[in-house]
């Protein structure tokens, strides 16, 4: 009896045992066929046979379906058949932690709705596609479907191949821990379902393809046979899960690359996760799409174990595009994209379009610095990433491009994107396309050719209506090699910020498209806008060669051109101090330039504006350190051009300056010849020391200073400068209507060794204060003046030419000794009082002719009235010693009567008018002139041109 209740005792436990290991690992049919499913379990293996046959498909139905750990479900079918459809029914998630194995080349579809899970021993063996899915149903072309919610309705089966699966109201989730799930090559393996998690897992479709798709409720997943492998197709799918991938290697590379689809709502890769598309033959890569409705973030902060997502091609055939479509896209830590090409075949783009904003955060500016040392210094291969995006070359391949389209963009923290080539064929462009701000915080993208490579740099294109560039970020397409450099276009349309370079950055916070090393010419830069600001060592650089802290670099091609437009505003202010860009312990001025140090000529330099505004020792720069001749420099500013103010770090002043050497690199021999400088404004301002220079320090030629505004004005020590040390002296040409020097202010083309240079003013005032030292000269210390020509339509005031320098205001054209002084030559408007009348003709009719002879004009005959000495009387008062006439006659009985009328009086005509001959002394005692008739004669005085009448009237 005890031993028979201790069996009892146990049996339960026993029982259990056996019964936990059916429920984890157990296939068991539904019986809901009209040919059911058949399963015999022998030797660790479910041997599955029946099932319902139509055309090429095979339906089989389970209420469970779990794979344990060491077994197997070996699916026994025909082999000529195409399809094994299977489905799961009975309300519970299957778990799978062994080897599914089918005969020939069936695909094979899985479905739960309540869920599946891959252990990490999952393995498949089968010849064609495999599909797990949490639909509800497979549906076909007809109409028909295979339901696993409504397994007791009859089936509609079909002959067709599986169009799509349809998601019921609660998607079940898959979660992949497989360390081995693969399928043969050119196939598909596909996970489509509610959310989707892969951990720890290895997934892999070698040249196949790999879908993995998280959607909502109701959603139709349609697929596509596409040659051996099918594709997923999400078009009209709205709703959307989440897909998550941790240290996880989801991989379809091979001969030919295949494609890898993510479709989701949020998608997230990180924890050293891969996905890898690589084209390893000579057939073309395929796709790599990610689509995360709301969001994609790829992160990790593993340094030797980064999360990665490329579609690289090593072989000759042309690498995939790699797309990433969402609404917000992050890239962190040491993550990195890459579509690049490290063999023959062209590499792919590399795209990335956010509706809403894209932020790319690295692991920090100083690992950005090291990379970017290594690539100056030809230490970085191809193959070495940071945080960021990558479309590089490195063999005969061309390189892909990087493409941005988004809302906002940030590029933060050390990320980087680049398209440089490291071969013979050019690198691709960067592009990236923003609806509002691009904001680039410590952080590079660049487009270079790398040390000594033939290839060719890439384009870059920034078009946003903000772009921030600032704490140490580099914008580059430089060339350090055999090819050219590509070009710089930012264009926003509100504004362009470039600030901020920390001390020991190794490159200025700003656009450094040089070309250093090779013979590649340097690309150009334009920057398009409505306000550009550069400021505390922010910089615009298009140089030939290069300084750094153990010296110079004396290679490089000729300097690209520096063209900025801004529609409002260019202000420039400040610098910065310290080890900064290779020049321990110097200052760093804000602003653009183009200089060389080689043989190479730099780059020209415009500004179209309508204000620029310079101030706080920025400067704006075009000079040779070298035997390469400087560029010019062109500005247009419709308004107004202020210059002013020195340096409050180190006394430097404001200056828009082309020379032929420097002060501070003294050491360097500079021969090329200093450009020009164009300036048209409305009204010019250099005022608290600022300059404007034409010089040369060394043995080349000065450039020539050539001004155009309304009015000039320069105050407190400010100059216009065109001097010379031994190259030939440089020229100022000022054409302006109103010039006005102040309080030690110069214009002035001095030389040392070298005859003075010229200057040529045309103004309508040249105004100076005579005891404030402002001074126009064209002096030589040791060989001959200058010539100074100055013409005025109004005046000059203040100034006075001297024969040497005086404490005044002077104009001077001094030379070694008084036999070598220039000239000066003032010229003001003259007056023609005949310009611009008519010419009277020469044939005048002569008068004497035309008039009756009376008193000959130059008989001495005089009439004086004298009484008011000439005074005439006022016509306002009353008339003195005479009668007032006043009329009193009443008219108001011509008022009362109407046949009162004035009669016209009859004016006499008949008798001509006879000249006057005679005179008399009327009753009153004046004088009459009468003309009488012969018989009158007698009584009167004959008028004699000789006589004189005085009539003394009061």
């Amino acid at each position: 009896m005890r031993f028979l209740l201790f069996i009892l005792t146990l049996f339960p436990i026993y029982y259990l045992k056996i019964l936990g290991s059916t429920v984890n690992a157990q296939v068991v049919p539904d019986g809901t066929l009209r040919n059911n499913s058949t399963v015999n379990f022998a030797g660790a293996q479910w041997n599955i046979t029946g099932g319902e046959t139509l055309g090429n498909n095979l339906f089989h139905s389970f209420s469970t379906f779990n794979v344990g750990t060491g077994e197997t479900a070996f699916f026994n079918n025909a082999a000529t058949l195409q399809n094994i459809i299977a489905r799961v029914t009975g309300g519970t998630s299957s778990t799978i932690d062994g080897l599914i194995r089918a005969n020939g080349g069936a695909n094979l579809f899985l479905i739960n709705p309540s869920g599946i899970i891959f252990g990490a021993n999952a393995q498949l063996n089968i010849g064609g596609s495999f599909f797990a899915s949490t639909a509800d149903s497979v549906v076909f072309s007809d109409g028909s479907s295979f339901s696993a919610t409504n397994p007791q309705a009859p089936p509609l089966l079909a002959v067709n191949v599986p169009m799509g699966l349809q998601m019921g109201t609660n998607p079940g989730n898959i979660t992949v821990n497989a360390q081995n799930l693969q399928v043969l090559p050119g196939r598909t393996l596909g996970f489509i379902g509610g959310n989707l998690q892969l951990n720890n897992a290895q997934v892999r479709a070698s040249q196949g393809r790999i879908e993995l798709g998280s959607v909502g409720a109701n959603s139709l997943v349609r697929l596509t046979p596409n040659n051996a492998n099918i594709a997923a197709s999400y078009e009209g799918v709205s709703n959307f899960e989440d897909i998550q991938l941790s240290n996880t290697t989801v991989d379809a590379s091979g001969l030919g690359g295949g494609t890898i689809q993510v479709q989701g709502r949020h998608i997230a890769i990180g924890n050293s996760s891969q996905v890898l598309t690589r084209t390893l033959g000579s057939q073309a890569g395929g796709e790599l799409t990610l689509r995360g409705n709301e969001s994609v973030t790829i992160a990790s902060t593993d340094l030797l174990n980064p999360t990665i997502v490329a579609n690289d091609t090593v072989g000759s055939g042309a690498g995939g595009n790699l797309t990433i479509e969402t609404g917000q896209f992050m890239l962190q830590g040491t993550a990195f994209l890459s579509s690049s090409t490290l063999g023959s075949g062209n590499g792919g783009n590399l795209t990335i379009r956010a509706s809403e904003r894209a932020i790319l955060t690295g692991v920090g500016f100083p690992l950005l610095e090291q990379f970017l040392a290594g690539a100056l210094s030809g230490q970085l291969r191809p193959t070495d990433r940071i945080g960021g995006l990558f479309a590089v070359t490195s063999g005969s391949g061309a390189g892909g491009d990087i493409n941005i389209e988004t809302g906002s963009l940030a590029f933060q923290n050390g990320s980087m994107a680049a398209t440089a080539t490291f071969g013979d064929a050019s690198s691709g462009n960067l592009n990236i396309r923003a609806t509002h701000a691009v904001e680039i915080v410590g952080s590079a993208l660049v487009s270079p050719t790398t040390l000594g490579v033939q290839g060719s740099a890439g384009n870059m294109s920034i078009n946003a209506s903000q772009v921030t560039i600032r704490d140490g970020s580099t914008v580059s397409s430089a060339t350090l090699g055999e090819g050219r450099g590509g070009d710089i276009e930012i264009i926003a349309s509100d504004f362009v910020d470039i600030s901020s370079t920390p001390s020991g950055a190794l490159l200025p916070t700003g656009i450094t498209n040089n070309s250093i090393f090779g013979t590649g010419a340097g690309g150009d830069v334009r920057v398009a806008t409505g306000r550009l600001r550069i400021r505390e060592g922010g910089t615009i650089l298009t140089n030939s060669g290069a300084v750094i802290a153990t010296g110079v670099i004396p290679f490089g091609g000729p300097g690209g051109d520096i063209e900025i437009d801004a529609t409002e505003l260019v202000e420039i202010t400040g610098s910065v101090i310290g080890d900064v860009a290779g020049q321990p312990g110097g200052a760093l001025t804000s602003g653009p330039g183009t200089t060389t140090f080689t043989s190479s000529p730099a780059g020209d330099l415009t500004i179209r504006t309508r204000r620029l505004i310079m101030a706080d020792g920025a400067s704006a720069t075009s000079a040779t350190l070298s035997s390469g001749n400087a560029g010019n420099i062109t500005v247009e500013a419709s308004e107004s051009v202020e210059l002013i103010g020195t340096s409050s770090l180190d006394g430097l002043p404001t200056s828009l300056v082309t020379s032929s050497g420097r002060s501070d690199l003294s050491m360097l021999t500079a021969t090329g010849n200093g450009g020009n400088i164009t300036l048209k404004t409305g009204a010019l301002v250099v005022r608290d020391g600022a300059t404007i220079d034409v010089r040369s320090l060394g043995v080349g030629d000065a450039g020539t200073l050539d001004i155009s505004a309304n009015s000039i004005f320069l105050d407190r020590g400010s100059s216009l400068n065109a001097s010379t040390v031994s190259g030939a002296g440089g020229n100022i040409l000022l054409d302006a209507n109103l010039i006005l020097l102040r309080r030690g202010s110069n214009i002035t083309t001095d030389a040392g060794d070298t005859d003075g240079g010229n200057i040529i003013i045309n103004a309508g005032n040249l105004v100076a204060v005579l005891t404030e030292d402002s001074d126009i000269s064209a002096n030589s210390r040791n060989s001959r003046g200058g010539n100074v020509t100055i013409n005025v339509s109004g005046g000059i005031f203040g100034l006075r030419f001297r024969e040497e320098d005086t404490p005044f205001s002077d104009i001077t054209a001094t030379g070694r000794d008084s036999s070598q002084s220039g000239t000066v030559t003032i010229n003001t408007l003259e007056i023609n009082p005949a310009e611009g009348l008519e010419q009277l003709a020469q044939d005048i009719a002569d008068p004497s002719n035309q008039i009756a002879t009376g008193c000959a004009a130059y008989a001495q005959s005089r009439l004086t009235v004298t009484g008011r000495g000439g005074v005439p009387d006022n016509p306002t008062v009353t008339l003195r010693g005479q009668t007032v006439w006043r009329d009193m006659q009443e008219f108001s009985s011509d008022a009362t009567n109407p046949q009162t009328s004035v009669l016209p009086q009859e004016i006499e005509t008949t008798r001509p008018l006879v000249e006057a001959t005679n005179w008399r002394v009327n009753e009153a005692g004046n004088i009459e002139l009468i003309a009488v008739s012969p018989q009158e004669s007698s009584l009167v005085k004959t008028l004699n041109c000789q006589d004189t009448f005085i009539s003394e009237r009061s």
